[in-house]
C-alpha cells in the first residue's frame, strides 16, 4: 500500500509539473477552455450544422432595407423578382422562381407564364389559374421571395459617372451612392430624371434635405437616365473635361503626401494638392508647374486636370538656401559669427 501511496503521488506530481514546463516553454497543448470554439460547439459538445433542404435553400434571400410593406397592388414585377409558390395538392410542392429575362416564370408540370408588366396582386391570380389548370382542387400560395436589381444611368456632375445597380425601391439618394455621390461642383437643386415613355421629372435633393419631401427624392424605374448638371460656372466648361480616361493624376514634390490619385472631373491642380495633404513648409506655390503629354505648363495656363498630368510642387528658396534650418536659427547663427568677427577685430 505504501508503494502504491509513493508511485500515484509521484505521478500526480509529474501529470502536474510536466504540463507546466511544457506550458512555459510554449509547447502545453490546448486545455478545454483553451481551445477555439467551433461551429455549434456548446460546452465542449459539437453540433452539426442543420440540414437544408436546397427549396429552403432558395427561400433564404438577401434581406432589402425597406422604408415599408411592399403593396402588392402597386409593386409591378419585371425580370430578375424572385417568386415562392406553394402547391398543396396530392404532393406537396414548394419551390421558388425567378422572373427571367422575357418576363415569364416556368412552374414545373404546369409551364410558362408571363406575369412582367403585372402587379404582384395580377400575378398571384395567373399564377393560380396556370395551376389548377393542371391541378384541379390545388391550394396554390405565392409570395414575394426577393425584389430585383436592374440598372440606371447616371451622368452629369456626380464622382463616376456610369451605371449603378439598384432595386425598385431604392431613391434618387440611394442611386447617388451607387455612383460615390455628387460632385463637389454639383447643382444638387435641379436634377433631371428622364423617364422610359418620355416623361421627365426635375427634382431638388437640397428641397429634400431641407424639408424632408419625398417627392424630391423619388423611387427610380427601370430605364430611367438620371442627369446631374454642374453649377451654372461649370456647366459650359464641362466638355473640358468630361472623358472615359482613367489614368490617375500624379502628385509630386514638396506635398505631405505625394502619390498617384484617382481622377475627378471638373478638379484643379489645387483640389489634388489638397488630397495629397497640402503643401510642405518646405515646398512653394511659386514656380509650381504641370506636365502635361511631354509639356510642361503653369497653373495659369491650365484650368482642369485631366487624366494623366503630372502636378509638381517645388521647394521653396529657404530650404534650398538653409535646408530644414528654421529662419531665426539662421540669422542668430550669421548674428553670432559677426559679433564673434567684431569682436576678434576690435583694437
Amino acid at each position: 500500500m505504501n508503494i502504491t501511496r509513493h508511485i500515484t503521488k509521484r505521478f500526480h506530481k509529474q501529470a502536474l509539473i510536466v504540463p507546466l514546463l511544457l506550458s512555459i516553454a510554449g509547447w502545453a497543448p490546448l486545455t478545454a477552455q483553451q481551445q477555439p470554439k467551433l461551429y455549434g460547439q456548446f460546452e465542449g459538445q459539437m453540433e452539426e450544422p442543420p440540414t437544408i433542404t436546397t427549396t429552403e435553400k432558395d427561400l433564404r434571400s438577401e434581406v432589402v432595407p425597406l422604408e415599408n410593406v411592399i403593396d402588392p397592388d402597386t409593386y409591378i414585377l419585371s425580370a430578375g423578382d424572385q417568386l415562392g409558390i406553394d402547391v398543396v395538392a396530392s404532393e406537396n410542392s414548394l419551390f421558388t422562381v425567378t422572373v427571367n429575362p422575357a418576363g415569364d416564370v416556368l412552374i414545373p408540370s404546369v409551364g410558362i407564364i408571363n406575369i412582367a408588366g403585372y402587379s404582384l396582386t395580377q400575378a398571384k391570380s395567373l399564377i393560380h389559374d396556370g395551376v389548377t389548370t393542371h391541378y384541379r382542387n390545388a391550394q396554390v400560395s405565392v409570395t414575394l421571395v426577393n425584389v430585383r436589381r436592374f440598372l440606371v444611368q447616371v451622368k452629369g456632375a456626380v464622382q463616376k459617372p456610369g451605371f449603378a445597380t439598384v432595386t425598385p425601391l431604392d431613391r434618387l439618394s440611394a442611386v447617388l451612392k451607387g455612383v460615390e455621390g455628387l460632385h463637389k461642383y454639383a447643382d444638387e437643386g435641379n436634377i433631371l430624371i428622364r423617364h422610359s415613355d418620355g416623361t421627365e421629372t426635375n427634382v431638388s435633393l437640397k428641397a429634400y434635405l431641407m424639408t424632408g419631401d419625398l417627392t424630391q427624392n423619388p423611387t427610380v424605374r427601370e430605364g430611367d437616365i438620371i442627369d446631374v448638371p454642374f453649377v451654372k460656372d461649370y456647366e459650359s466648361e464641362r466638355d473640358q473635361f468630361v472623358t472615359m480616361k482613367e489614368t490617375a493624376v500624379t502628385v509630386t514634390g514638396f506635398v505631405r503626401y505625394p502619390g498617384a490619385y484617382r481622377y475627378f472631373p471638373g478638379y484643379a491642380a489645387n483640389d489634388y494638392i489638397g488630397l495629397a495633404g497640402g503643401i510642405l513648409k518646405s515646398g512653394t506655390e511659386r514656380n509650381m508647374h504641370i506636365k502635361r503629354a511631354g509639356t510642361i505648363n503653369t497653373l495659369s495656363e491650365i484650368k482642369f486636370i485631366l487624366p494623366g498630368d503630372q502636378i509638381y510642387v517645388p521647394e521653396n528658396l529657404q530650404s534650398r538656401l538653409f535646408g530644414n534650418v528654421g529662419i531665426v536659427q539662421t540669422v542668430t547663427a550669421l548674428a553670432s559669427l559677426y559679433l564673434t568677427y567684431v569682436a576678434a577685430t576690435r583694437k
